[in-house]
């Protein structure tokens, strides 16, 4: 009977497949992980910047939405001494606000409202995230 002293081809062939299957496998969770890494940075900031809106929509006052017949508006950043807005059609329309070289859309669309209430609905789109909405009860 003969001793054997080294691997075999097959056996070779073998380990490296299983070898590089599992460094495919490992970069591809490295790369889903920073792909989920992004985008949860970018819902964080539309979630941010959709508190921004609300203080700004304070800052504009009670009055100021209550009487108008526009129920549409959208944002523009950064809220430095004031808040601008205006009225859309539709709210990609306008020109983005960019944050790390993502485009951030801010808008607010009046859905209620009473002689000492208005009631919002808040959002932010970015391409990766998707529009994320609030709602948001604006008291007198």
């Amino acid at each position: 009977m003969k001793k054997k002293k080294a691997f075999s081809l097959i056996e070779i062939i073998v380990a490296t497949s299983v070898i590089s299957m599992t460094i495919f496998w490992v970069y591809t969770l490295i790369a889903q992980n920073g792909k989920l890494i992004q985008n949860s940075w970018s819902y964080l900031q539309g979630e941010i910047l959709i508190g921004n809106i609300k203080e700004c929509i304070n800052f504009l006052w009670f009055n100021t939405f209550k009487w108008n017949s526009q129920k549409e508006y959208s944002f523009n950043l950064p809220f430095t001494w004031t808040c601008s807005t205006w009225t859309y059609s539709t709210w990609y329309n306008f020109s983005p606000f960019q944050i790390d070289g993502k485009n951030f859309f801010l808008f607010a669309t009046i859905t209620n409202s009473w002689a000492n209430f208005i009631e919002w609905k808040l959002g932010s789109y970015e391409e990766s995230t998707g529009k994320i909405e609030k709602d948001y009860i604006q008291i007198k």
